[in-house]
């Protein structure tokens, strides 16, 4: 299992998510510990949509599924369906949302 691809391909997914809905700026941080990964993602944008940010909460609110990881985590960056799929990769997330700008950080145990 390479833990290290599947953070970038977590990563990737977003960046193009992020890039779809018009952000202007991404700060990203991938901090690798002994036990998890957290990725932090501040996001600012011109004009940020309710509707956007919602598809996104209720994507990455998918429980955490090993044995289908393991198969489809490849698969991503092919549509925004494929969000879900990041959903299954991370055990926990955190959004905060003020004005135009998004924070989101994610954990993911390896």
């Amino acid at each position: 299992m390479n833990h290290k691809r599947r953070v970038a391909k977590i990563v990737e997914e977003l960046i193009n998510y992020f890039y779809k809905i018009d952000v202007v700026n991404i700060h990203l941080d991938i901090i690798d510990n002994n036990e998890m990964f957290t990725i932090v993602f501040n996001c600012e944008f011109t004009c940020l949509k309710k509707e956007d940010i919602d598809f996104l909460v209720k994507n990455l609110s998918c429980e955490k599924q090993e044995e289908i990881e393991e198969y489809y985590w490849e698969l991503t960056g092919e549509s925004d369906e494929e969000l879900s799929i990041i959903g299954m990769m991370i055990d926990q997330f955190e959004i905060n949302v003020k004005d135009n700008v998004v924070e989101l950080i994610l954990y993911r145990r390896k």
